[in-house]
């Protein structure tokens, strides 16, 4: 596949107490988990805003400070392919088929998958190069919801992550991420 996978690894962690990407289940951090999930799926995976120690492919944040916009907007940067691939390293039972459900949106330039309710899921996205500049635009002018992105972007889907989940075509929990140390599941 021509697609990076990025895997956000920034933020504080205030609500989950400690370091997310390092939290192990069943013995393995959440960002290892998440890397080796995607690796058979691409020439390009990489932890975004990584941190000492990783043991893989991490790439550093070009603009930091301003939230998960700048992990994006790094990550599209630092990518090899012209389509990201951008998740959060926060979702332990992410499964690897929701790469396929997106590319299958194919003339997109954003396919951000939403629930019935109107809920978006922007850090389990697939997103394109074409985008660094409006982000940058936005951080500069001090917008920094990636959510104000999708108004700008024309080629742009939000298919239902409900529908995948009625047509068994990824888990219930597929999008259940952790933050706050309850949270935990193994």
């Amino acid at each position: 596949m021509h697609v990076s996978v990025a895997i956000l690894t920034g933020g504080n962690s205030s609500r989950f107490g400690r370091s997310k990407q390092l939290h192990e289940i069943e013995g393995r951090p959440l960002y290892s988990m998440c890397y080796e999930k995607f690796t058979p799926l691409s020439d390009d995976v990489f932890l975004q805003g990584g941190f000492a120690g990783a043991d893989v492919d991490v790439r550093g944040d070009i603009v930091s400070g301003v939230g998960p916009i700048g992990g994006l907007y790094s990550a599209l940067m630092n990518a090899r392919h012209e389509r990201v691939f951008v998740l959060a390293c926060d979702m332990p039972h992410l499964d690897p088929r929701i790469l396929t459900l997106l590319l299958e949106h194919g003339e997109s330039e954003l396919v951000v998958p939403k629930w019935r309710n109107g809920y978006l899921e922007p850090l389990c996205s697939l997103y394109s190069k074409t985008q660094a500049p409006i982000l940058r635009e936005m951080m500069d002018g001090g917008v920094l919801k990636i959510s104000r992105l999708f108004t700008k972007v024309e080629r742009s889907e939000f298919p239902v992550i409900d529908d995948w989940i009625e047509e068994g075509l990824i888990s219930k929990d597929c999008f259940l991420n952790m933050n706050e140390m309850p949270d935990y599941r193994d």
